[in-house]
């Protein structure tokens, strides 16, 4: 059997996101039931069961934003003209969310609590609240690369401290 990269990236993801929980003393699966919403599912004990979704990417990809017109290039940023608009380069991770319906994150409303972003690349894994994004009819999620790793370290732990209250 052959594997696309995405479902390797995929399944790389969600192992990471199984081991994170396992050396926290959590029980944690891959859930395989096929049209299942969410990816893993991690039993808290007295809490009862934590449904996640995980997105993974292999590393930051570069990519230009459009900003005001402009005859002069930026003097901090790395940029490119562009039909008389200056380029301003980002490296980012890009997370897709991709459905066939077009609702983007809304169709995972009631049937994840907790979304993983994982970087595969520096080997972090940003913990959100399904509560935070799924009122978003966004399809894909970006963060920068130099707050990924600052927003990923305490997500997880402030999210189960918030259970336990």
């Amino acid at each position: 059997m052959q594997f696309s990269q995405f479902s390797t990236v995929g399944r790389a993801g969600e192992l990471l996101v199984c081991f994170d929980f396992a050396i926290r003393g959590y029980s944690a699966v891959i859930n395989s039931f096929p049209g299942a919403k969410a990816d893993v599912l991690v039993d808290l004990e007295s809490a009862g069961f934590l449904r996640l979704q995980v997105k993974a990417t292999s590393g930051p990809t570069e990519t230009t934003s459009e900003s005001r017109p402009t005859t002069k290039p930026a003097k901090r940023r790395a940029t490119t003209e562009v039909f008389g608009y200056a380029q301003k380069a980002q490296r980012k991770y890009r997370f897709s969310i991709e459905s066939r319906g077009g609702r983007g994150l809304a169709k995972y409303a009631g049937h994840v609590d907790l979304f993983a972003f994982v970087a595969l690349d520096i080997k972090l894994i940003l913990y959100l609240p399904a509560g935070k994004l799924v009122s978003a009819a966004s399809r894909k999620v970006a963060f920068g690369c130099a707050t990924f790793p600052e927003r990923a370290r305490p997500s997880l732990d402030s999210y189960l401290a918030s259970l336990s209250q």
